[in-house]
C-alpha cells in the first residue's frame, strides 16, 4: 500500500532506462534478459512522476501477478480432469499458489522478480498453444510467450519438457496458431 522499489529496481533498471533509453532492453542482467521489467520501468519512466514510481512499481507488479494466475487457471481448468468439482478446487490452488507461497517478500510485488510468477504463465500459454483462436488472439498468446521467455531463464529450461509435451501432444497436423506461438517461443529461447 505505500510503495517501495526493489534492489535492482532503481540499481539495475530505472538507472538503464533513464541512462541508456530503449536500448536498455539489449543489456543482460544475471546473464539473461529481462524484457518484461525494463519494459514496465522504460514506460514508468517516461509516464510517471518519480514520487509515484514506487506505488506504480507495486500496482504494475500485482497487474501482471494476477494476470499469471488466471492464466496458470484458465490452463488447469482445461487438464482432462475426471471431476469438475476436483479441477476448479486444484486448479484455484494451482493460480494462487504463485501468490500466496511463503517468503520473505523477495518475490512478490517487484518488478524485478516478476519473472519467478511469470514462469508458470509461460508453462500454461505454451499449454493453451494448441487451442487458441483468431489472429489476434495468436498475436497476443505468441507476444507474451515471447516477452516472458525474454523475461528470465526459463523459457531456456523449460524447452526439453516443451519438446517432449510436443512429441506427446501433436498427432497428425498441428493448429497453424500453436505453430506460430511456439515458433515465437523457440526464437526467444535462441535469443
Amino acid at each position: 500500500l505505500h510503495g517501495y522499489l526493489w534492489a535492482e529496481d532503481v540499481r539495475v533498471f530505472f538507472s538503464a532506462a533513464y541512462r541508456d533509453g530503449f536500448r536498455s532492453f539489449g543489456e543482460l542482467y544475471a546473464g539473461y534478459l529481462h524484457a518484461i521489467p525494463r519494459l514496465i520501468v522504460y514506460v514508468l519512466a517516461r509516464t510517471t512522476r518519480v514520487k509515484y514510481l514506487p506505488f506504480a512499481m507495486v500496482y504494475t507488479s500485482w497487474i501482471i501477478s494476477a494476470l499469471a494466475s488466471a492464466v496458470v487457471y484458465v490452463a488447469a481448468m482445461r487438464l482432462p480432469w475426471r471431476n469438475q468439482r476436483r479441477a476448479v478446487a486444484w486448479s484455484s490452488i494451482l493460480a494462487l499458489g504463485l501468490l500466496l507461497v511463503p517468503q520473505s517478500g523477495e518475490t512478490a510485488l517487484n518488478v524485478t522478480n516478476l519473472q519467478w510468477v511469470l514462469a508458470p504463465a509461460l508453462i500454461g500459454l505454451l499449454y493453451l498453444a494448441p487451442q487458441v483462436n483468431g489472429q489476434a488472439a495468436t498475436a497476443l498468446v505468441a507476444f507474451a510467450v515471447a516477452l516472458i521467455t525474454l523475461t528470465g531463464p526459463f523459457g531456456v529450461f523449460l524447452m526439453p519438457f516443451v519438446v517432449g509435451i510436443l512429441i506427446l501432444r501433436w498427432r497428425g497436423r498441428p493448429a497453424p496458431s500453436a505453430v506460430v506461438i511456439f515458433v515465437c517461443y523457440a526464437i526467444a529461447t535462441l535469443i
